[in-house]
């Protein structure tokens, strides 16, 4: 089993101090060492961490639950007849804390492409190994709780057939970081401290700056080769050849 080395919360901060040329390392950014690069690090660390795992459905931080409804499902107190949740979508629910990004909205079916059955022109079968359609969904302030967010859309709660949101994770165990990503973060934490600390060179933080993106766009190209999506289906102009 091949192990991966885990790197914590200050080791990144240190690797992104390392792309700048300072090779002072830092003991803990929680709380902060007695000094600029410390102080800088511990306020950026969070904040590029959530960034980079917004930007792109990473492996590691895509995940699922099963929703909760929402009060404001039940309408206002006193309410006669068909409420709504909110104007043109009937059911509300309960956004994750720990979600950083929204990816969809789903039944136990999920978006994958419907069974596969032998079809032909001598056995239509109508609906069968097409794609499962996606469901709208919209997310907006709670009415029920000010000040938090709920998702609408227009399936109804039901235990036998839960609703599902799949969602980017905020994950703060590094244990599950790539080394892709780490790589990534650690270059995005060196631009922006580069950017704060007065003793900076302006060549490193551009360096940085630059890696920091290419960084970016090869740990998503390792992630997209990590799965492998369903085959796409033929027309039905195509299935209907002879």
């Amino acid at each position: 089993m091949t192990t991966v080395t885990t790197l914590a919360p200050v080791d990144l901060c240190n690797m992104g101090l390392s792309y700048l040329g300072i090779s002072t390392q830092i003991q803990s950014i929680t709380p902060p060492d007695a000094n600029e690069q410390a102080k800088s690090c511990a306020f950026w660390y969070d904040i590029c961490r959530q960034e980079l795992l917004q930007m792109a459905p990473w492996p590691f931080a895509f995940t699922s639950v099963i929703l909760s409804t929402d009060p404001s499902t039940a309408g206002p107190a006193g309410s006669i007849g068909n409420t709504f949740a909110f104007p043109g979508y009937r059911y509300a629910y309960e956004y994750p804390n720990d979600c950083l990004q929204a990816i969809a909205v789903t039944t136990y079916a999920g978006q994958r492409a419907g069974s596969s059955f032998w079809n032909s022109w001598w056995y239509p079968a109508a609906g069968i190994g097409f794609s499962i359609p996606k469901i709208p969904y919209k997310i907006v302030q709670s009415q029920a709780n000010p000040g938090q967010q709920m998702i609408l859309c227009d399936l109804p709660p039901n235990f036998s057939s839960p609703i599902y949101l799949l969602y980017i994770q905020n994950v703060t165990n590094t244990a599950l970081f790539s080394p892709l990503f780490n790589n990534g973060l650690a270059s995005d934490i060196g631009f922006r401290v580069g950017m704060a600390i007065r003793s900076s060179n302006p060549q490193k933080v551009q360096y940085c700056q630059a890696m920091a993106k290419q960084a970016r766009l090869e740990a998503l190209a390792q992630a997209m080769n990590s799965m492998q999506q369903d085959l796409e289906r033929d027309s039905p102009s195509i299935l209907a050849r002879w």
